[in-house]
């Protein structure tokens, strides 16, 4: 598509390709690679990549604190749990 001219930019988010003409979405589909990958890839198959050609437009990954959260809560709460039991008999073992 982007051969025949179908979109001028490409944005890519993370496995994400979405092909753009004039601010309106044309296309969207999965890639897995680097840029780099997928610029070669354009490259190879004859589309001209840059200022007089197609531009691509990569959105920054960033970490997902949210899914760390929610994984990492839990198990600090049952480390707290124990940690607190293991106390508590402890306390009242005799010596």
């Amino acid at each position: 598509m982007a051969k025949q001219g179908e979109f001028d930019t490409v944005l890519q988010d993370g496995n994400i390709i979405i092909g753009v003409k004039n601010d309106d979405k044309v296309a969207e589909t999965g890639y897995i690679g680097t840029t780099d990958d997928l610029i070669n890839t354009f490259e190879k198959s004859g589309v001209v990549v840059g200022e007089n050609g197609l531009k691509i437009d990569v959105k920054a990954g960033g970490f997902d604190w949210s899914s760390f959260a929610i994984s990492f809560i839990p198990l600090l709460l049952f480390g707290a749990l124990l940690f607190f039991l293991f106390r508590l008999a402890r306390k009242k073992t005799p010596a």
